[in-house]
């Protein structure tokens, strides 16, 4: 696990990674979708999976290196959106990602 010092480079990082680990490993990406549709109670998981992010993503905010309008929701979207579109065993969509985190930045 990587720490980083700068709460914005660590959503930044986890953003991307997810991408990556995603784009590598379909079911990763079967299991995003999925969560969208859980009833409550049913995953864990993937509660604490979205509630991890919603933590970077507050801190990032808080220290003004994410928009203050970004929500959750907002980063539900984008991630699924991606690793939807890529399809499997795709290459990584670096100018894609630049392009949505740029659009993040606080």
């Amino acid at each position: 696990m990587l720490y980083h010092d700068d709460p914005g480079e660590a959503f930044f990082h986890y953003f991307a990674r997810i991408i990556r680990e995603g784009i590598a490993n379909k079911a990763i990406t079967d299991a995003l979708v999925s969560s969208l549709n859980i009833d409550a109670g049913r995953s864990e998981v993937a509660r604490d999976f979205w509630r991890g992010i919603n933590n970077l993503l507050a801190r990032a905010q808080q220290s003004g290196s994410v928009r203050a309008d970004a929500r959750i929701e907002d980063i539900k979207v984008l991630l699924i959106g991606i690793l939807q579109a890529t399809g499997d065993g795709g290459t990584f969509p670096d100018r894609i990602v630049s392009i949505l985190c740029d659009g993040l930045r606080g």
